[in-house]
């Protein structure tokens, strides 16, 4: 028995993802530093231009996040069968 002459091998397409894994620990942990730590997302050195301070606080949110839950790497695969 012969195989399909019109059958072609199939073709493999991969993607790639970034998240961050979110457990139930991880966030316990996160909200319990944010909350002992008055200067976790506190500028000392308010000032009063919003955008400074929204600035501020959102690089200080990020690098806890970082910590709390750092980006993830994630290679998606799939196969389709071209005919």
């Amino acid at each position: 028995m012969h195989a399909d002459p019109t059958r072609t091998a199939p073709v493999k397409t991969t993607s790639q993802r970034i998240y961050r894994r979110k457990t139930p620990t991880q966030r316990a942990l996160f909200l319990q530093h944010i909350t002992a730590t008055a200067n976790a997302v506190d500028n000392p050195n308010h000032s009063n231009d919003v955008q400074t301070e929204f600035d501020i606080f959102y690089s200080k949110m990020i690098n806890l996040l970082n910590i709390f839950t750092p980006l993830e790497q994630l290679l998606l695969a799939a196969g389709t069968q071209i005919s």
